[in-house]
């Protein structure tokens, strides 16, 4: 919450939920998952409004944010609480309607969503255009690229000390589009563009869950559904398997374990895998949203012009989830990303 004499950017949130609000209701720790939370701790901001259809939830949200005015109409909150930044974090298929609403609504302003950008890339392509016209800023909460640890790791990779990536295998449940999607943008985050996907496994008119990714420079990245006989436990990680050694994103890819390449003790003329101190001992994920908030102010106030998370590359996401389609439909064919040597330079920005 602003501090006394500050003049606080207005912050608004449309969807009350998990990731909105509901995770940091009546919480005291350091760590901040949500935006209510996040607008509600920085000085930065003043959360002046909430808006959800569910009036249970919507008072239940009110009740640990009771700064903010309450709305069950999102297009109503727009036009009375007239904030400078605004949250949407509504269920999948309702972020494109909200978005659009957002863009035409309070133009010139910052919108941060919750992936994916919309159902499909045209409907993306269709909201990069509106927020141009507006003169909007789109920021899609990848939440994942303002982690230092995330960050760090991806400056050592582009400087070599783990020489070259060799292969990258991710772990996912509950859809491409949905967790599966930060997977994919995390692999353009780390390595640049995709050149071409295939899909694994997929039987003809299945949506497709495993997948290949032919990174630009040739890396391999596999795409691994846990839930194909149903949820039945979270997961989402990462494994780097690189020349001097592995990197493991474990435990929702909040801690990094480290493995170096060692002589085998028994074996002459092997080499295996060893741990060894990671490099990177501190969970640093729970800091990652403040540090998102951090950056929307900058961009609220004009102090900064570029996302670490550009709603563009929610875009190219979402082209890649459409190749993989299209390669399943194809009988599991390599297909080839929409712009193969495009995309966001692994160390841009």
């Amino acid at each position: 919450m602003a501090e006394a004499g500050q003049t606080a950017i207005k912050a608004a949130l449309i969807g009350c939920g998990q990731i909105g609000s509901r995770y940091d209701e009546g919480q005291t720790r350091e760590d901040v998952y949500t935006h209510a939370g996040m607008y509600h701790r920085l000085p930065q901001f003043r959360l002046a409004a909430l808006c959800d259809r569910d009036e249970r939830r919507l008072r239940q949200a009110g009740e640990a944010w009771p700064e903010a005015a309450l709305f069950t109409d999102p297009a109503r909150m727009l036009a009375e609480a007239a904030p400078q930044v605004v949250s949407v974090a509504t269920p999948d298929p309702l972020h494109a309607e909200h978005l659009e609403l957002c863009l035409s609504l309070a133009p010139g302003g910052v919108v941060f969503c919750e992936k994916p950008l919309a159902g499909d890339a045209a409907g993306a392509r269709r909201l990069l255009d509106l927020a141009r016209e507006a003169k909007s800023t789109l920021v899609v909460d990848y939440v994942r690229r303002w982690e230092r640890n995330h960050q760090e790791f991806r400056r050592a990779l582009a400087g070599g000390e783990l020489g070259r990536v060799q292969a990258v295998v991710g772990y996912y449940v509950r859809g491409l589009r949905h967790n599966g999607c930060h997977l994919v943008n995390l692999a353009q985050y780390f390595l640049g563009p995709a050149a071409s996907v295939q899909a694994v496994g997929a039987r003809p008119g299945e949506e497709p869950r495993d997948a290949l990714l032919t990174m630009a420079d040739g890396t391999p990245m596999h795409l691994v559904a846990v839930d194909r006989l149903g949820y039945s436990f979270s997961i989402f990680e990462m494994e780097f398997f690189c020349q001097k050694g592995r990197v493991r994103f474990i435990d929702g890819a909040e801690r990094l374990e480290e493995f170096e390449v060692r002589a085998h003790p028994v074996f002459d003329g092997f080499n295996h895998l060893a741990p060894r101190e990671s490099r990177w001992p501190q969970r640093t994920y729970g800091g990652a949203m403040l540090e998102a908030g951090r950056e929307l102010a900058l961009l609220a106030t004009g102090q900064l012009t570029e996302s670490a998370s550009p709603a563009r590359d929610a875009l190219s996401d979402l082209e890649i989830f459409e190749a993989i389609q299209l390669s399943a439909a194809q009988g599991c064919r390599v297909a080839p990303t929409p712009h193969p040597g495009g995309g966001q330079d692994p160390m841009e920005g």
